[in-house]
């Protein structure tokens, strides 16, 4: 069973990102054997390519004929936080971790089906099952997250990588700006009311799911304030909208519902958003991205207040 199947075509975030960073380049340059590794690992046959982004995901048969996902992850940060979050969240409202091999960083997880994304449903409709889907994901004990990786402590490590990248592109986006979000990162801070948060919660990376309506997939788990876990379903779905009065308005309606929902602080989900989507927008520019430049650019202008 071990290798059998084709061979693995790299994402096209992947494919980018690799271009800036040699370390990655060359984790993609041995991502067929990494792969082989793991089905032979397990002794798992390849099904099929799934979509992906920063990953490589894969569709597997198990030895008893059950379907899985592989998925192989390149070593970076995100790596360090996704297999905790799972082992934390245990099947609740994301996919079962089945198995997971660290020297090649490869994780076996629940093939959920039937896999509709949120993305086809009308924009209401998509953040109510966003903020069911946050709700149940904040009940898991913020104790059960290890290591216990906190927002705030990567909070205030943005600011100084913020403002080193954008000097290096003068003029990238106004001094104001800048200031304003390095300073809601710098004093962001943690409490005894803080949860594990998904960090990556948008409309493509929830699932319809026969077992439990919906999942959370591809979670970087921090522990934090509940506001910060917006964010990213504010600047999603990507690239649909770029005039910043119509982003505002959609995001206000969304904010709305969740207030009503979850009772959450909207200023500072404007603020972490606003801070985070800016940081984002500085990180695309430099690697080459100028369409999600200008996506994440609108989006944080949409939200400062």
């Amino acid at each position: 069973m071990a290798a059998s199947g084709f061979p693995v075509a790299a994402p096209i975030g992947l494919v980018r990102s690799a271009a800036e960073d040699p370390a990655l380049s060359a984790w993609l340059g041995r991502v067929d054997q990494l792969v082989d590794a793991a089905c032979r690992r397990w002794d798992l046959d390849k099904v099929a390519a799934l979509p992906a982004q920063y990953s490589v995901v894969l569709e597997v048969r198990q030895p008893d004929g059950a379907p899985a996902v592989l998925k192989v992850i390149p070593p970076d940060d995100f790596a360090a936080l996704e297999v905790p979050a799972l082992r934390a969240y245990d099947g609740e409202s994301s996919p079962r971790l089945l198995a997971y091999d660290e020297t090649l960083d490869a994780a076996l997880l629940e093939r959920v089906g039937p896999a509709r994304p949120l993305s086809h449903l009308p924009d209401d409709e998509a953040t109510r099952v966003l903020a069911t889907v946050m709700r149940r994901l904040w009940t898991v004990p913020a104790s059960r997250l290890q290591p216990p990786n906190r927002l705030s402590d990567w909070a205030t490590q943005r600011p100084a990588i913020m403002r080193s990248r954008a000097g290096g592109r003068p003029g990238l986006v106004p001094p104001d700006l800048l200031d304003q979000a390095t300073e809601i990162l710098r004093c962001w801070d943690s409490s005894v009311d803080d949860v594990i948060l998904h960090g990556d919660l948008h409309h493509a990376n929830v699932l319809s799911s026969d077992r439990c309506g919906w999942v959370a997939i591809d979670p970087c788990g921090r522990i934090g304030h509940r506001e910060a876990d917006v964010a990213a379903m504010l600047r999603n779905p990507w690239g649909a909208e770029l005039d910043v009065e119509r982003l505002r308005a959609r995001n206000e309606r969304r904010l709305d519902i969740l207030r009503a929902m979850l009772d959450l602080d909207l200023d500072r989900c404007r603020q972490w958003a606003f801070a985070n989507s800016l940081d984002l927008a500085i990180w695309s520019a430099v690697s080459g991205r100028p369409d999600d430049f200008d996506h994440l650019f609108a989006v944080a202008l949409s939200l400062r207040e």
